[in-house]
């Protein structure tokens, strides 16, 4: 527990730290303050060895088609029931900007899912399942990371889809041992939601304006996506519990 909590409160720190001093000496540089903090989380989880660089886990593909599908599957039920606050005006703002460079869209599709792979699954809930009280109960593991997870996105809007992605991911991460798996998964959910934000820019608009304005058949797709949602985790699990991955 303890270093889960040191790998957490490091992780906000970086974040808020050097962010900050970036966003001061150089300033209007929105993605060099944002790609700064990232970079140093990067490198410093990788020195002091906070994640596993090796698992027994070996990807099939039929495990990576699985994944991809769980992913796209997450979409339509976050994105129709719509829950939370919306999001704040600074943070529409900075997301617009962020979308309009490429490094920026790198950073959302690919540094962001990576480094917080590393720091939530690879290091916080790694340490989480291998603390005795949590051994023989890995969902308390997995909820506990999905809330840190919730918490380290600070607005609002994010934190609640963060929290239930975090769950997720945090059970992908429980039944593989190994970091790719959810990472897969969140660069596939990234790079989906920046692919519907460019051709839906209006923060305001719903999935039933996405599909045309028609909630039977919004809803129609919702409900298909929970049920390839539900066959898709339950088909992993089977496949995952048969080959009988590490759990730690």
């Amino acid at each position: 527990m303890k270093h889960a909590l040191e790998y957490f409160f490091l992780f906000l720190g970086i974040e808020a730290l050097a962010g900050s001093l970036i966003g001061a000496l150089l300033s209007g540089q929105m993605i060099l303050a944002l790609l700064t903090p990232d970079i140093i989380i990067l490198v410093l989880f990788f020195l002091i060895k906070a994640f596993p660089l090796r698992t027994s886990y070996r990807m099939k593909w039929a495990d990576l088609g699985l994944f991809i599908l769980l992913a796209i599957a997450t979409l339509a039920p976050s994105l129709w029931i719509d829950i939370g606050p919306q999001p704040s005006h600074e943070l529409q703002q900075t997301m617009k900007t962020i979308m309009k460079s490429p490094v920026g869209v790198i950073l959302i599709t690919l540094l962001a899912p990576l480094v917080e792979e590393i720091v939530f699954r690879g290091a916080i809930e790694r340490s989480l399942l291998s603390w005795h009280p949590f051994s023989t109960r890995p969902w308390v593991a997995i909820l506990l990371s999905a809330v840190f997870f919730g918490i380290a996105h600070l607005d609002p809007s994010q934190s609640i889809h963060a929290f239930l992605m975090g769950i997720l991911l945090g059970w992908i991460y429980w039944r593989t041992g190994s970091i790719l798996p959810g990472l897969i998964v969140h660069i596939v959910n990234n790079t989906s939601a920046y692919a519907i934000s460019l051709f839906y820019p209006d923060e305001d608009a719903t999935f039933q304006d996405i599909v045309g304005g028609d909630i039977a058949v919004s809803a129609l797709l919702c409900v298909l996506s929970v049920i390839l949602l539900a066959t898709t985790i339950l088909l992993l699990r089977q496949r995952l519990i048969a080959r009988q991955a590490p759990q730690k």
